[in-house]
């Protein structure tokens, strides 16, 4: 008898533990290919540039200012408005003047300029760049202007195509760095970076057409100008 009942014991067990396995939530899969590319697409070459130039104005090199404003110059922006949804922060701090812009091509090679100040030979390269970059036309990577208060968190839908790259950056102004998280429509995670300097990139390949959520936040004490690039 005892060994019966241990016997149906045993069956009602793993019937229990059966129907717990199939109860379980099967996880949605993640809208999303590891972009497997050579090289970066337009907005990370952007990306690229904004931190060669920190890099470069730190060491005080004009030379590398000026291959930054190259790349730059190479992915002419056009400028998109788009409206965010702001999450406000828990506290209000009072803004203090006007916040740095990301630097462009021009403020690249003003800024090299002035660094290389009685160098014949790094200002005729500084004027070579602007001359090649003259002739750029209109297109290319949609930027997007705005600033972001401290402690607040923009977050911005945006669409993507299937088996195609898609890249999100975002180029914070002055010493400031945002983080970035990119998640598909179920709530994955795309990317989370934590703003660990002026140029802050994602990239990636939707397995099907959908939308995206974007979300910059800003972890520091001040007022943040950036932009928002998106191919």
């Amino acid at each position: 008898m005892t060994r019966w009942i241990a016997g149906a014991l045993s069956l009602v067990l793993a019937a229990g533990g059966a129907s717990a396995e199939e109860a379980a939530p099967v996880p949605k899969p993640v809208n999303r290919t590891p972009a497997q590319i050579a090289a970066p697409g337009p907005v990370g070459r952007l990306a690229l540039a904004q931190g060669l130039f920190a890099a470069s104005l730190s060491q005080r090199d004009p030379v590398g200012m000026i291959a930054a404003a190259r790349i730059t110059l190479a992915v002419p922006m056009r400028d998109k408005d788009r409206k965010a949804e702001t999450i406000a922060p828990t506290e209000t701090v009072p803004a203090t003047g006007t916040p740095a812009q990301p630097f462009d091509a021009a403020a690249m090679l003003r800024a090299a300029r002035a660094l290389a100040a009685g160098d014949e030979a790094v200002l005729a390269q500084a004027d070579a760049a602007e001359a090649e970059g003259a002739g750029q036309v209109i297109g290319g990577p949609a930027r997007t202007r705005a600033r972001i208060a401290p402690g607040a968190e923009d977050r911005w839908t945006m669409a993507f195509y299937s088996a195609a790259l898609a890249e999100v950056a975002v180029l914070a102004g002055g010493d400031a760095s945002l983080e970035l998280t990119v998640t598909d429509g179920d709530g994955n995670v795309i990317c989370a970076l934590p703003g660990d300097g002026p140029a802050s990139l994602c990239g990636w390949v939707p397995d099907w057409n959908a939308t995206f959520t974007v979300a910059v936040r800003n972890p520091g004490p001040a007022t943040v100008a950036y932009w928002l690039l998106t191919d």
